[in-house]
């Protein structure tokens, strides 16, 4: 199929127009960026991005999660590059420890660097000796052990949005005066995004006002969802229809493509995660399948997640112990974050 012959998107999932809002989106965006993961939600909303502007640059942009992105990852964005027609942007956010204490007793930090994982390949403490450049580095260097929540999600605001940021700050020349961001949130996936969540937003964080030296006009960047109204069975249903391979990360977690397609599942019950091997969401039936399923990829993880553990003296799902979640996957409790060490 040629890169501009995208499917009609599915019937009764396009994204109301009154709820957008025509007047603010750009008939011709200055160019796409298509911010994925490698999951099928934002492999969906690049694809309906295609759809809608066939004619526009796309870059698919991706924040690299060290020790933890699943190792078939940049293939996989790779094969949407070539589908749509556009080019792959890896990035990898770099810390450094301030010497400071934030007011909640934690470890400053500020962003040392936007690493160019497409030129050099992943950081490597040879070339940052001082720098945090993991989630697990960052928890015990900057959050006094303490892993992201289901409330406190540090992992997606330092090594995504702020790196996305910094990225597009730096960037503005690049992606022109009338960038498109677009990403693959949906209502369904969870209660607390039907209600937070907008079909588009302005990204405020990046804004420029009038009177800017270097951009008199201002500069804005809108965010669109495009495929927020979406149910997961029409996400995969759209990324199958458009020929691009589902990431390898949903078999190995005991997923089937029947079941990804079947519009009666209930996704809010057990659906797989694609992003980190060890997030701290994925269901522990999912973590020991895919252990099971790709040991080659899910071992390393595991183990720098017992190391982790044994370290900080906290489990790095609120869940509880890697050990214990990977032995009992269909019995494990969900409570609040353990502490597996008493304090000295």
């Amino acid at each position: 199929m040629p890169v501009a012959t995208i499917p009609t998107p599915p019937i009764g999932a396009l994204l109301p127009h009154p709820t957008l809002g025509l007047a603010q989106l750009p008939a011709r965006p200055s160019v796409i960026i298509g911010s994925s993961s490698g999951g099928n939600d934002s492999n969906a909303a690049v694809l309906y991005a295609r759809w809608r502007w066939p004619e526009v640059p796309i870059l698919i942009w991706h924040a690299l999660l060290d020790a933890m992105d699943w190792e078939q990852t940049p293939a996989a964005l790779d094969a949407l590059a070539d589908r749509v027609g556009g080019q792959r942007v890896m990035v990898q956010a770099v810390y450094r420890p301030t010497g400071m204490l934030t007011p909640t007793g934690q470890h400053g930090v500020t962003l040392a660097a936007i690493h160019d994982v497409d030129a050099d390949g992943p950081a490597t403490t040879a070339r940052y000796p001082d720098g945090i450049r993991t989630l697990l580095d960052f928890a015990l260097q900057a959050r006094n052990g303490q892993p992201p929540t289901a409330r406190i999600r540090w992992c997606t605001h330092y090594f995504k949005i702020a790196l996305f940021d910094a990225w597009a700050r730096r960037n503005r020349l690049l992606i022109g005066d009338r960038p498109l961001l677009i990403t693959g949130e949906r209502w369904r996936e969870s209660r607390s995004r039907e209600r937070r969540l907008m079909p588009w937003e302005w990204r405020d964080s990046v804004t420029l006002q009038p009177g800017n030296p270097e951009f008199p006009a201002g500069w804005r960047l809108l965010w669109l969802r495009p495929v927020i109204s979406w149910a997961w069975h029409q996400v995969n249903a759209f990324v199958h229809a458009c020929d691009v391979p589902f990431h390898p990360g949903y078999l190995a977690q005991g997923e089937t493509q029947e079941a990804m397609l079947d519009p009666h599942r209930d996704e809010r019950q057990g659906r797989a995660r694609l992003s980190c091997r060890c997030c701290i969401f994925t269901h522990p039936r999912h973590l020991a399948m895919a252990l099971q399923n790709d040991p080659t990829s899910m071992t390393p993880a595991i183990e720098r997640i017992r190391a982790y553990e044994h370290t900080s003296g906290f489990s790095w799902q609120q869940r509880g112990p890697i050990d214990a979640l990977l032995e009992a996957p269909s019995v494990a409790p969900r409570y609040r974050q353990q502490v597996l060490v008493p304090p000295d």
